[in-house]
């Protein structure tokens, strides 16, 4: 498949079974840990360094979300090479928590 002709690639196993594993577990909590604090009144409604629920306008409506997690950031610093190699682009990365 070409990057160049279809503008997209996939690029089959790019993390093992197990960091998919770890990630997924690791929002499963996070998101219980949002829900626990939020219930709990432990912070404001307003605050969103945990996580939040997209809004009705948004791309995904009742969908948990989490801008600029540091593990999402680390995984993209992880595939930057598999990517560049896929694609014979350079790659900048533009991580939102620096």
């Amino acid at each position: 498949m070409s990057f160049k002709k279809n503008k997209y690639t996939v690029i089959r196993q790019a993390i093992s079974k197990d960091l998919a594993a770890f990630i997924a577990n690791y929002f499963c909590m996070q998101k219980q840990v949002y829900d626990t604090c939020k219930t709990a009144r432990y912070f404001s409604p307003f605050e969103t360094i945990l996580g939040y629920y997209e809004t009705e306008k948004d791309q995904i409506p009742g969908a948990y979300a989490s801008y600029g997690n540091i593990v999402m950031e680390t995984l993209m610093l992880k595939c930057q090479p598999g990517m560049e190699k896929a694609t014979g682009l350079k790659l900048y990365s533009l991580c939102t928590n620096l």
